[in-house]
């Protein structure tokens, strides 16, 4: 009997402390994601120190057109600026092909620079979706990515920059939008007001053509074919995307609210979204920001900080926090996480 007794109180300790126990690991796990956002935002500034402007969003390969291939993302650009300097003096970004590593077996020297490399630093440590994407062509391991540029916002702009499509939106009224090279004196909104990178670390849903059931779905802006490609087309406008459709990668378009589970495959007459029988990888550009962290997700602002923002955050005001000069926005409150350039 009291045996009996003390493995019911060591049973009732163990339900007790377990939430407690989880709780902090979770507490530490979010600091590490933290971290990993300060340290790319860094990344990114220290471009800005040598090239004068924040990275583009995403770019083309040279020619600007499908044989081309698509060209580097912000994050292929700011390679040199954390710990990737060996990675990325190995690759050409704007070679014919690209950064698309699925382009058949021989296509690249790419592939082999690029073949299974996962920095730490673009995952999130709570996350349990797949950090590597087998790519089937090729047979390429690439890296996906937990966090996104952010481009702009979808609404709110009283300019109206967004380049719209059939069934896609892509906006370049933020910072890492397609094919701009943004200037801080752009961005007068102030720097510790608008949004430059977003957590993008749950898995989210999408309802395949014909069906009502939700999917669960890998809704993160790197899509299928991963971290370092930006886009395949020439941009118009004031780098307003491309010129036929607007896939753009490795950046999202503020065009849902905060913790938003649902995302959509970008249709087409021919496919209707399925290539191949399988799902096409042209995810619309709102992208969702979605967290594994409990009650909202993790952002990195342009002048450095990182804050945590609720999911009950006011989808207006989240927009305005993606454009650059809207000049409607009232300075935020600090909502926790690290702040400033270090």
């Amino acid at each position: 009997m009291e045996l009996l007794v003390v493995i019911a109180i060591i049973g009732i300790l163990v339900a007790l402390l377990l939430p407690a126990v989880q709780a902090a690991r979770e507490a530490a796990r979010r600091a590490a994601c933290s971290n990993n956002l300060h340290q790319l935002v860094l990344a990114c500034l220290n471009y800005e120190s040598a090239r004068g402007t924040y990275p583009p969003g995403a770019e083309s390969a040279i020619g600007g057109d499908w044989s081309s291939g698509y060209g580097p993302s912000w994050r292929a650009h700011i390679l040199p600026y954390m710990e990737g300097t060996a990675v990325s003096d190995s690759i050409d970004m704007y070679e014919p092909g690209g950064l698309d590593l699925d382009r058949g077996p021989t296509h690249s020297d790419n592939y082999l620079a690029l073949d299974g490399y996962a920095p730490d630093s673009i995952f999130c440590p709570s996350s349990d979706m797949p950090r590597l994407l087998p790519q089937v062509a090729s047979g390429v391991n690439v890296a996906a990515a937990d966090y996104a540029g952010v481009a702009g916002a979808s609404g709110n702009d009283p300019q109206e920059r967004y380049l719209r499509t059939s069934a896609n939106i892509h906006a370049y009224n933020g910072i890492l939008c397609s094919h701009c090279d943004t200037k801080v004196a752009k961005v007068t909104d102030g720097t510790s007001n608008v949004l430059l990178l977003a957590e993008q670390s749950k898995w989210g849903l999408t309802v395949p053509p014909g069906e009502s059931v939700p999917t669960k779905t890998d809704c993160r802006s790197s899509g299928l074919h991963g971290a370092w490609l930006g886009t395949f087309l020439k941009h118009r406008g004031e780098g307003g995307g491309n010129e036929f459709d607007d896939r753009v990668y490795n950046t999202t378009t503020i065009g849902r609210p905060l913790g938003t589970e649902f995302c959509d495959f970008v249709r087409d007459n021919s496919s209707d979204g399925y290539c191949n029988g399988e799902p096409c990888t042209m995810l619309d550009n709102r992208t969702p920001v979605l967290s594994s962290h409990p009650g909202g997700a993790q952002v990195a602002m342009a002048d450095g900080s990182v804050q945590f923002l609720t999911e009950d955050t006011d989808f207006g005001m989240f927009q305005l926090m993606a454009i650059r000069d809207d000049g409607l926005l009232e300075p935020l409150p600090v909502r926790g996480g690290s702040t400033g350039r270090q």
